[in-house]
This record gives C-alpha cells, structure tokens and sequence, in this order.
C-alpha cells in the first residue's frame, strides 16, 4: 500500500474525475472528503497535494514513508529551490517513469515545495510531464508524488485531476516510527542521531555532546576501533553547497592525517546550529540526515553519510523558542531536554581525542615522535636567534668604528691614521 489518501473532491468517482477520484467511496453526506486507499499499481500513479502551510511539507513527504515502513532513498526526492533547474526535475520524472523497468516498483518518487519554483519552471515540468506520459505511458512507472507548500500554483491548476488530500500522521508517531527506523537502519553506542536542547542558555549543551562524543571513543578503543569528533557550524549563510564542502573537507583532512591506517574508523558529528537560520535549513537536514545525501548542485560533489556515524545536532535558544519551533526537522528525531539542577551539576570536563589510538603503545610512539620533534624544532630556532645575534652585533661594531673614523681631524696622529686603515681593510 502506499497511502492512505483523501479525495479532494467530496463526491464519489462521477463526472470526469481524474486518477485522483477514480474508485472513492461514496459520501457520507459529512463536510470530510472520502477516503480511499491507493497502491503503485493504481492506473494513474501520481497524486498532487496542497499542504495546509509550507513548514507541513516535510510532515507530508515522511509520512508517506513511514507508512510504507522506511526513509526515502537517495533519488527519490527533490526539494525544489527558485534555482531548482529543469535537469533535475527531468532526472526524476525519468526515474518515474521507468522505475519498473529498473526493479524500482515501489519507488515513491516525490517533487516537494513546488510552489518556489518559477513560473516558467513549472509550465516547462507540467508539459515535460505529460510529454512523458503521452511517449511512454504509466505501465512501467511507479508512483510520484508532488506537494506544494501553498495554493494557487500553476502546476496544481494543470494536474488538478490528480489532486487528493494527504493529512499527515500525528507529530508523536513521526518521531515513534523515525526512531524505530534509526535504530533498525543506523542505531550504534556511538550516541545515533537526536537533538539537544536546554530551557535556558548556557545549560550544558555543548558539555553534553562532547561528554557523549567522549564515552563513544573510549567504547570504540575498547573494541579495537577509533572514532573521530568534529564540531560543524550552521549560520544563518549556510546552505547545501557550504555543508557539503564543510563535511567533505574535515573528512578528506582527517584521512590524510591519519594516512594507511587499517583502523575501523566511524565519525561523530557536533552540529551546532545557531539561534538564525536560513529557511532551507530544514530540507537541507531532512536531505542530510533521513535521506542520508546531500549534494552540491553548482559543483557536483556529493556527500554520503555512513549509518555507522552519530550526528548530535545542538539547536540554540531564542526567544520564545524560535529557533527550535523553525527548524520542524527536528522534531521528528529523539529529543534530549538538560535542565540545569544540583543534581545535573559536573565537575569533570570532558577532553575530545582529536585522533584518538586503540593502543597504549601507539599513543606513546606518538608521543615520543611528536616530543621529538618539537625539541628539534626548539634546536633550530635557537640556532637561528644565535645567528641573527652575532650578525646584528657585527653590523652595529662596524657602523660604530667608521662613523668614529670619519669624525676624527685630519690633524691626527699617524698612529690613529693607521688605525683607520686598518679597520677600513677588514
């Protein structure tokens, strides 16, 4: 099955109803739309749908894949952006219509937040659409899925007869369901992937991360593995071209520091969001941290999360909580709320293992090689300031004794003369 959809109209199947009023049960004579139950092998596989504000979109898209028991895959969504080309649109609705042919049956292919698009953009999808479907028909397609944030769009005028209602599941069963599907996908002791929050600021969130980040590599050198933290910021500049390169550049300098190592390696990720974001900050972590890919149109890098890493994402405070009731991303993953109190009170502060070693005797090379090192670069310097010394000192001799020569009368000694002479030749 793959939802359970509303009709958008309140009668049945009667007068020219598209592939959204085909087969709806009759009315009940209430002001509630009908409902009826659609699957990938319907005969109009696709469905447009109108969320009641654009922050519902995302409560809109998961619960299509929670019903169906799992996250969406890498391919399957896009998350349309005013810059958002015709390309990548086209992409998916090819993977749409071919999903069959490439055992992708049950594919839910999704084009979200439709309304940023341009005018010109939409025109051009409606009509690459149904250029498609007039080429190539629905047989071997799958199921798409379109969901605009706000009414009125030139896109839900043209495909209205596949319009329905989608009403999300309830807020507590997201986050039920989401943490069921983190724990069977990517669940480790390394701390997973939750939110931490606090009632007031300075409560103890970054101590907690890193306390978390703490634990996770002493576990990991028990086992014979080693777990690498980094710490990334999220400002109200950020967006996917800037996380991508901030991600994939902290990986690519922790593999070359840490060169051959045949070590099993996993990363803990400190996200630390500040009080401003930008509005795309809740796609950008849906594509992040569900979808599990996140790329950089403009430059073609792709960043992939590994399920064995933990992400703790640090949200901050604001007025009236701002922050955290913007980013709805994250109410759909396990929440952690410090209180500051006698009894939550620590002493101990946590010390992260830049690189960390699963061997003592590792550990002390490193340190020995790095103590080493150190005194000879100490050797080095202060044979440097020697020489500089001296040099300085002869300079400031020899302007003295010529400045003391060129003062002295012509009526001078022969001795004095001879002195001069002298210095003059050296």
């Amino acid at each position: 099955m793959l939802v359970s959809l509303r009709s958008a109209r309140d009668g049945g199947g009667g007068g020219g109803g598209g592939g959204g009023g085909k087969g709806d049960a009759a009315g009940d004579g209430a002001s509630r739309p009908s409902v009826r139950v659609a699957n990938v092998h319907a005969e109009h596989p696709i469905w447009v749908t109108t969320a009641d504000k654009p922050g519902l979109t995302l409560d809109m898209v998961l619960s299509v894949y929670i019903r169906r028991g799992r996250l969406p895959e890498p391919g399957e969504i896009v998350f349309c952006l005013p810059s958002t080309s015709e390309e990548e649109v086209e992409l998916l609705l090819r993977r749409y219509i071919k999903a069959r042919a490439n055992q992708r049956d049950d594919a839910i292919f999704c084009l979200v937040n439709v309304h940023n698009l341009p005018y010109t953009t939409q025109v051009a999808v409606v009509k690459m659409l149904k250029t498609f479907i007039s080429r190539y028909g629905t047989t071997g397609a799958s199921g798409l899925l379109v969901v605009s944030g706000l009414p009125g769009q030139v896109i839900l005028s043209s495909l209205s007869s596949y319009a329905v209602d989608l009403p999300p599941l309830e807020l507590s069963t997201l986050q039920q369901k989401c943490a069921e599907v983190f724990a069977r996908s990517g669940g480790n002791s390394n701390g997973g992937t939750s939110c931490v929050r606090s009632r007031i600021n300075g409560g103890g969130k970054s101590h907690y991360i890193l306390t978390a980040a703490v634990n996770a590599q002493h576990e990991a050198a028990a086992a014979g593995r080693q777990v690498r933290y980094y710490r990334v910021g999220y400002r109200e500049a950020t967006n996917a071209s800037t996380l991508v390169q901030q991600l994939s550049t902290k990986l690519v300098r922790a593999e070359d520091a840490g060169g051959e190592d045949t070590v099993p390696t996993t990363n803990f990720f400190h996200l630390d969001i500040g009080h401003i974001v930008p509005q795309t900050a809740n796609t950008v972590l849906f594509q992040l941290l569900f979808v599990g890919v996140l790329s950089d149109q403009r430059s073609g890098l792709i960043y992939h999360r590994d399920p064995a890493d933990a992400y703790l994402i640090e949200v901050s405070n604001s007025p009236l909580d701002k922050t955290a009731e913007m980013l709805r991303v994250c109410r759909f993953l396990p929440n952690t709320m410090l209180d500051v109190s006698a009894e939550t009170l620590e002493f101990k502060r946590p010390e992260v293992s830049r690189r960390p070693c699963t061997d003592w005797r590792t550990e002390r090379a490193q340190t020995n090689s790095i103590a080493m090192h150190a005194r000879e670069q100490t050797r080095h310097v202060h044979f440097g300031v020697v020489v500089v010394v001296v040099v300085v000192v002869a300079v400031l001799v020899t302007a003295s004794d010529n400045r003391w020569c060129r003062t002295t009368p012509r009526t001078s000694s022969a001795r004095t003369t001879r002195s001069c002479a002298t210095l003059a030749r050296r």
